[in-house]
């Protein structure tokens, strides 16, 4: 049994802080397990009944963007609980590495974005000076954050790839109901319905999808979009101008915990990001046999696979690519669409799941511990 601690920002509603969740669950059933957040919980975060009841949760009551004493609260925090590996996420590594470095243990740092998005300049020279002298190793969640990591901290640096993954997505007793509801939506009962699951940001580019969907309609293609997703994630006014921008069929359905259910009555899954790590919707949509219509932008090729034959890609930005991959995901042949929702649960199974992603880092943990012993 290992003392295991994750470290992040928060459990708001995100890809870097599902996947924490979803390895702190996993890695609990049979080792000691401690998620600390800097920032306390409230109602608009991810619920702590997604937590396991054997996963013990910390918050340090983080309220500014820069606190100087969150450093003392981490280290005495950390000393409390003598963890034998520190997995950090995010901003994890910024305020645990004094710990690390005066108590020799090993730090394993996911980056979940391009090395060039990972923290300010200042912090990543920090970071290549923490990841050349000590024992903290950086995992690439893509073999293009690997290709950045190593740009930007130097070749000599080891960065092992470990693919994000996520469980089975659960459905829950509301899939009539949630179907019931999509179906009221819809103008005919033939509606194809596209789902995007994803917080209404600028960098997830959901005004491109709401316009590839508006002209289709005017074209006569029978689809309706869906939108799941945190509308306040941006200060500015951005929901309101999408709003503006929808035409009919076009329904903003904000957070919802049960995406499953709605994953499960969907017929297309499609994002159209300016760039994604790797994201989890993506893996879950997959898992549920959702025909999936992507962007070939960051993470996404190795998720589908470059070319896929597990759906539909199109150059990011391209209006015309991206109407006709919906054209065809939702007025193909039902054989050709069957056999490409089966092709996606065997993607899922074969590299996508939460055990595969857990039980690599598992390993990789064992190493670095085994390592600290032996120096």
């Amino acid at each position: 049994m290992l003392r295991i601690v994750q470290l992040i920002d928060s459990i708001d509603y995100g890809g870097a802080e599902r996947l924490t969740i979803h390895l702190a669950n996993y890695l609990a059933q049979d080792n000691e397990v401690y998620l600390i957040t800097f920032k306390d919980h409230d109602e608009h975060m991810i619920p702590l009944n997604e937590l396991s009841p054997r996963v013990r949760f910390i918050s340090l009551g983080k309220k500014r963007k820069r606190e100087l004493g969150l450093y003392t609260r981490v280290f005495k925090t950390l000393n409390k609980i003598k963890p034998e590996i520190i997995h950090c996420h995010l901003s994890g590594l910024a305020y645990a590495y004094p710990y690390a470095i005066a108590k020799r243990v090993p730090v394993i740092h996911t980056v979940h974005s391009l090395a060039e998005k990972d923290g300010g300049k200042m912090k990543r020279k920090l970071y290549k000076l923490l990841f050349r002298s000590f024992d903290i190793t950086p995992v690439s969640i893509t073999s293009q954050v690997k290709e950045s990591v190593i740009r930007v901290y130097g070749a000599a640096i080891d960065t092992p790839l470990i693919l994000n993954g996520v469980p089975f997505p659960q459905t829950t007793e509301l899939i009539p109901e949630v179907a019931d509801h999509i179906n009221s939506l819809k103008f005919a009962v033939s509606d194809q319905v596209i789902i995007n699951v994803a917080s209404v940001k600028r960098i997830k580019n959901q005004a491109f999808l709401i316009q590839a969907v508006n002209e289709l309609r005017t074209e006569g293609v029978p689809v309706i979009l869906i939108i799941l997703g945190n509308t306040a994630a941006e200060t500015d006014n951005l929901y309101g101008e999408l709003k503006a921008m929808s035409g009919d069929g076009i329904y903003f359905l904000g957070t919802k915990n049960n995406v499953g259910d709605y994953l499960s009555a969907a017929d297309v899954f499609s994002l159209t990001s300016l760039y994604e790590g790797a994201p989890l919707s993506l893996m879950e949509a997959l898992a549920l046999g959702c025909i999936t219509v992507v962007p070939e932008v960051g993470g996404i090729p190795d998720i589908v696979g470059s070319p896929t034959t597990i759906g539909f890609s199109y150059p990011p930005q391209d209006l015309i690519a991206l109407k006709n991959a919906l054209r065809m995901a939702t007025l193909q042949d039902d054989a050709i669409l069957e056999t490409l929702r089966t092709k996606s649960v065997e993607r899922f199974n074969e590299v996508l799941q939460l055990e595969t992603c857990a039980e690599l880092y598992l390993k990789l943990y064992r190493q670095k511990i085994k390592k600290q012993h032996t120096v």
